[in-house]
């Protein structure tokens, strides 16, 4: 094993994962009982995270075989929620939360700096694996497709050449961070208050350190946290209630202001396309922020937003001419 006391490898050999997912594939769900296998499997994972937010340091494989050999892996990152969707959903909070505090504290640690662009984007995986635990926790009935897209139609072989999964962008499809709309759905678990501005403060870090390693890793971490904080109005109890006042905004830093601003561009576009296209598919998410009730209708949507942004681009101007090279965050 990459890492000792417990910690599975983030990097498992392609016989260990192929003998490991058969296993969990062919096993079924027990109602809310107890899953040790599976617990000792996230557990293990989980401590595997916080070794290597530690010091950001990527050990040498001990793998031989033909392998990616990238720590969190595609095919790892879905053992590691296919394990998740198996745990009694008071164990899937515990790990959940668990890994939502181990990322947060590596974001804003003072060597999130210095990261490799190798340790970054592991760090980007971290995150989209993060993400799609949530996913999971909020949307039970996920599981089956996991388990549909780990067995043996859709496995992920192990090659020589360069493995362009490497920096998936969800474990459904790795080109992609949109979730499959399960054929029941069922009734939407939004994550508990705390946990969820756990999770709102882990991708605020996430964009923040992503603007210093944008140079590094293409981007791969700040895009990693940004697609995740999207996902935030799905996984929270409430809808859009409207434009945000411009005296809320200015007590928002700049990555707060960022994510708020988009969250108003998409609220005041669901309100103007009434008519649906036909031609895009719906996704998960797409269902649950429409299933949201709002109480802002777009006659007031469009004259606040309208007067909020012409508000932040007077101040936001005056900002940057004050400055002759202004942050990544501010030129955005």
């Amino acid at each position: 094993a990459i890492y000792s006391d417990r910690s599975t490898p983030l990097c498992l050999p392609a016989f260990h994962h192929a003998l490991i997912s058969s296993t969990l594939c062919s096993s079924t769900r027990s109602a809310e009982g107890a899953a040790p296998a599976e617990e000792l499997l996230c557990n293990s994972f989980v401590n595997g995270i916080e070794n290597f937010v530690a010091d950001f340091a990527i050990p040498v494989s001990c793998s031989s075989v033909i392998g990616d050999e990238n720590l969190i892996s595609f095919r790892d990152a879905q053992l590691f929620a296919m394990a998740f969707g198996k745990l009694p959903r008071s164990d899937q909070k515990e790990i959940l939360t668990k890994v939502t505090g181990i990322l947060t504290k590596g974001l804003k640690s003072s060597k999130v700096s210095s990261l490799s662009p190798d340790s970054s984007n592991v760090l980007a995986r971290a995150i989209t694996s993060c993400a799609s635990l949530a996913d999971m926790y909020s949307v039970p009935a996920l599981l089956p497709a996991v388990s549909e897209r780990m067995g043996s139609s859709h496995y992920d072989f192990p090659s020589v050449r360069p493995n362009p999964k490497g920096n998936f962008r969800g474990i459904f499809d790795w080109t992609t961070t949109s979730v499959p709309i399960p054929q029941d759905v069922g009734a939407n678990q939004v994550l508990e208050v705390r946990l969820f501005e756990k999770i709102q403060a882990m991708s605020e870090a996430g964009i923040a350190a992503g603007f210093g390693t944008l140079t590094l890793d293409g981007c791969h971490l700040l895009l990693s946290s940004w697609n995740m904080s999207t996902k935030l109005t799905a996984w929270s109890a409430g809808g859009w209630s409207g434009v945000t006042a411009a005296s809320a905004m200015e007590n928002m830093n700049v990555i707060q202001k960022l994510v708020a601003l988009r969250d108003e561009i998409f609220a005041v576009h669901s309100l103007v396309d009434v008519n649906e296209d036909p031609s895009v598919q719906e996704t998960l998410l797409m269902r649950l922020v429409r299933q949201k009730v709002t109480n802002c209708s777009l006659s007031e949507a469009l004259p606040a937003g309208l007067s909020l942004a012409e508000n932040m681009l007077e101040k936001v101007t005056l900002q940057v001419e004050k400055k002759s090279s202004p942050t990544p965050p501010e030129f955005v």
